[in-house]
């Protein structure tokens, strides 16, 4: 896929991830961090982000629990609009007309109780 994106021209405005961009699932952040590192800087390397952002959801194998949303947020640094308890995984990005909404379907929730 890297492979034809680097060919398109002209070159994409930006690139969306739906997630897994990385195989994930591991218990500590150092191994998770490492991951992150090579996605971005050998798999993605090629790709100038300051010219084309990258927008990323969460994903199974990135966001399956709290340090792994720890590291999500800090490695990717995404916008922080969104809920407060969802700050850098639910969030959104205007551009132009274009209104893009990433909403964190993996979001662990806490005891139901009722009024």
């Amino acid at each position: 896929m890297n492979a034809v994106v680097r060919r398109l021209r002209p070159r994409p405005e930006f690139i969306l991830f739906p997630g897994d961009e990385i195989i994930g699932l591991v218990p500590d952040a150092a191994t998770l961090r490492k991951q992150w590192r090579h996605w971005l800087d050998t798999e993605m390397g090629w790709l100038d982000r300051t010219k084309t952002p990258i927008w990323h959801a969460t994903g199974n194998h990135t966001t399956y629990d709290t340090m792994s949303e720890a590291v999500f947020r800090e490695v990717l640094g995404l916008p922080g609009n969104g809920p407060p308890d969802q700050i850098g995984l639910s969030y959104f990005v205007r551009r132009d007309d274009l209104l893009m909404v990433f909403v964190n379907s993996f979001r662990r929730l806490g005891p139901h109780t009722s009024d």
